[in-house]
This record gives C-alpha cells, sequence and structure tokens, in this order.
C-alpha cells in the first residue's frame, strides 16, 4: 500500500463509524469521499452523507473517538475556532488554518481544538454541513515592550528641544 494511504475513521450519517485507508489527496473529488476498508474493498459515498473523515493515528483510538464528546474549549494554536453545524443538530468543534490555501470551496481541514483528541485532522465536506460559525480568531499573542521600559525617541520631543528666534544676517 502507498505511503500517501492514511488511516482513518469514516462518521457517516447512517451507518456509524467505518474505518480504513483513504488517499487525501482524493478527497476533494467530484462530492464523493472513496476509502479501502480493513477488508480490502472499496467503499464510496456520496460527500452529503459523510460527516467527516477523521486522520487517526490507529484504529485502536475508535472507542474513544466513538464516544467522545466535543469540547467547546478554546484551542491554543494559531487560527480560527470554528463550530461546524449538521442538519441533524449535531455539531463539531476544530480550528481551521488561518490561511486560504485551505478554503478551497469542497470542504473544511480541522485541526482537533485540544491536543489530547483522539484525531490528527479532520475533513468536514461541505455537502454534508449546514453552517460553519467562527466562533474566535486564536493568535499567537502580541508581545509588546515590558513594562517599565522606556522606547527611545528618533527625533527630539518639543520638551527637549530650545526654540531660538531666527537671525537676521542680512544687514
Amino acid at each position: 500500500m502507498p505511503s500517501t494511504h492514511k488511516k482513518v475513521a469514516v462518521r457517516t450519517r447512517e451507518r456509524g463509524w467505518l474505518c480504513g485507508h483513504l488517499d487525501p489527496s482524493r478527497l476533494r473529488l467530484q462530492g464523493r469521499v472513496q476509502w479501502l476498508s480493513l477488508e480490502g474493498q472499496l467503499n464510496e459515498l456520496p460527500a452529503a452523507e459523510v460527516k467527516g473523515v477523521f486522520f487517526i493515528p490507529g484504529f485502536d483510538v475508535l472507542p474513544t473517538l466513538a464516544t467522545q464528546r466535543p469540547a467547546a474549549v478554546r484551542p491554543r494554536l494559531p487560527g480560527l475556532w470554528v463550530r461546524v453545524d449538521y442538519p441533524d443538530g449535531d455539531n463539531l468543534y476544530g480550528l481551521l488554518a488561518n490561511h486560504l490555501t485551505e478554503l478551497d470551496g469542497t470542504g473544511l481541514f480541522l485541526l482537533p481544538p485540544t491536543p489530547t483528541a483522539p484525531f490528527q485532522r479532520v475533513y468536514v465536506p461541505r455537502d454534508a454541513m449546514v453552517e460553519a460559525t467562527v466562533l474566535g480568531v486564536v493568535g499567537r499573542g502580541h508581545r509588546g515592550a515590558p513594562r517599565g521600559a522606556q522606547q527611545f525617541g528618533l527625533f527630539p520631543t518639543p520638551a527637549t528641544t530650545e526654540l531660538t528666534a531666527p537671525t537676521s544676517d542680512a544687514q
């Protein structure tokens, strides 16, 4: 199997969780999601029936992934903190990269909001979601000058400048 195939758990609307291997470059093709099952069968579903394609480190995390509810915890990594709403009222929280190359119109790649999440990232097809709401912009934080530090001046301030009357040398 090529190294481009990643371990995934596909969350569907009707059938629950399905495990297998997937080529991430084929996710954005023609509104369908294809993956190779653990038995070696090629599975394919319309993107509207897939709630998310979860990239996982191993198949042993599936029980944790299936029982864990999404936490509305503000993440610490930089990016856009979003909530994806599904037609059945379910939702998913994640972190969207803060650059335009991730927004291509077919779906969203989200990072988990907490570092202890059992998945590495998730792909949510656009056809599967009702709405994606930005909850906040998480940045690296602005580090200003430490308190008590003086800023040096490039130009003299009016308090230190002596004003002298112009002299007339034309006499």
